[in-house]
């Protein structure tokens, strides 16, 4: 694993290359911090509760970064203008890397710097994002803003509490985030999981009835979008669960017809439709929560961030980064396993308030190691190719 000159020109080639390896690293370092505090009673330096930056630095550092290495990847096709690189790039890097530090270690520094520096990451990719779809007419795309806007509006509330501007909200605002990503996996995962499932069947000569259906896609957006002002305005009534349950049922619907049992050859493939099943697991936990205690606080979060978010990140990092450098469209047997290994992380921490109080740190250890070792996998089997060491140049998407 070399890291010197060669690599950093590399990695500022293209957006996913230093933004899924800072997402990588990130998914590590964040959880080891973190279990250290809560298994070691380590300190953490920071203004929030350590629960409170635990979740701000999931979404905001590791899922944030992944998010810009998809856009900027996928940007340059959708609007075909040229990609953001070297010197841009860097800054956007530059950006991330400063927000994860001042929020780490927020203790020492004015909570209007943080909040300044750590928001001017997503609203600088934001901004460059309807720029350049805007100036190339592509308004199919522009959903993708409002998705963003909904993170973007989550970290404000969060850094809005932390000033003293507003009460909860921190907690408002990570809801508010996770509301806005599980929109952008309903809409890339609805253009990316049936394209990418029709293709590798049709390779392999396998049968299947996979065929666009605009009016269920567009049903499936609407619903999970109205989640988002039903949970910000409407929290814990009948008409916030009832548009969840909507969501969940409708993104059930969508995901049958997807045909995920002719996958389960196609590690590469299976792992998109895990991540979205994921998704609909969670809505459904989400929607029952105010009738179902068991399902409320932290379980459903835990279904939608390490499962839905945890995997859906996973496979598109690693699908992005062979297809972009050359690599055949076939995860190796061990990311196969971190694919699966997601999955033990979110069923572990789900099930760890319900085990007797003896298992409660076995399972909660479980689900952290299981975390760590997925994404460090990742980046050990995916750093030559993301540095450039081992880089064939792209290769279609078939």
């Amino acid at each position: 694993m070399r890291f010197g000159v060669r690599e950093v020109v590399e990695l500022l080639r293209e957006g996913f290359r230093p933004f899924f390896l800072g997402a990588g690293l990130f998914a590590v370092l964040g959880m080891i911090l973190w279990w250290g505090y809560f298994q070691f009673g380590w300190t953490l330096p920071v203004a929030a509760s350590p629960a409170l930056w635990h979740g701000h630095e999931m979404i905001f550092g590791f899922v944030a970064a992944a998010i810009a290495g998809f856009i900027l990847t996928a940007l340059p096709n959708w609007t075909k203008t040229a990609p953001v690189t070297g010197r841009w790039l860097a800054a956007l890097v530059v950006l991330w890397l400063l927000g994860r530090l001042l929020v780490t270690t927020s203790e020492f520094w004015p909570a209007g710097l943080v909040a300044v520096v750590d928001t001017a990451f997503l609203v600088s990719l934001a901004g460059y994002v309807g720029w350049a779809l805007i100036e190339s007419q592509n308004w199919r795309n522009l959903v993708f803003l409002a998705a963003l806007f909904a993170v973007i509006g989550g970290n404000v509330l969060f850094h809005a509490e932390l000033l003293g501007l507003a009460d909860d909200g921190a907690s408002d605002g990570l809801r508010l985030a996770l509301n806005g990503i599980a929109l952008l996996i309903t809409i890339i995962g609805g253009r990316i999981v049936p394209a990418f499932t029709r293709n590798a069947l049709d390779r392999e000569g396998i049968a299947h009835d996979i065929k666009p259906r605009a009016w269920l896609d567009m049903a499936v957006i609407v619903a999970v979008f109205a989640v988002i002002p039903a949970d910000l305005f409407a929290r814990g009534t009948f008409t916030a669960a009832a548009v969840t349950l909507v969501a969940a049922i409708l993104s059930a619907l969508r995901f049958l017809t997807w045909q995920s049992e002719r996958t389960l050859g196609m590690p590469i493939v299976w792992s998109l439709h895990l991540g979205y099943l994921w998704l609909v697991v969670g809505l459904f936990m989400k929607g029952l929560a105010a009738s179902l205690p068991s399902l409320a606080g932290i379980v459903w979060i835990h279904a939608m961030t390490i499962g839905a978010v945890g995997t859906m990140v996973l496979a598109v990092m690693t699908r992005a980064t062979l297809g972009h450098t050359g690599g055949a469209l076939l995860a190796s047997r061990t990311t196969a396993v971190a694919y699966g290994a997601v999955s033990v992380s979110a069923i572990a921490r789900i099930i760890a308030p319900e085990v007797p109080d003896a298992l409660y740190m076995f399972f909660l250890g479980l689900s952290a190691i299981a975390w760590i070792a997925v994404f460090a996998t990742f980046v050990v089997e995916f750093w030559p190719r993301l540095t450039g060491t081992q880089d064939t140049g792209p290769e279609p998407d078939g």
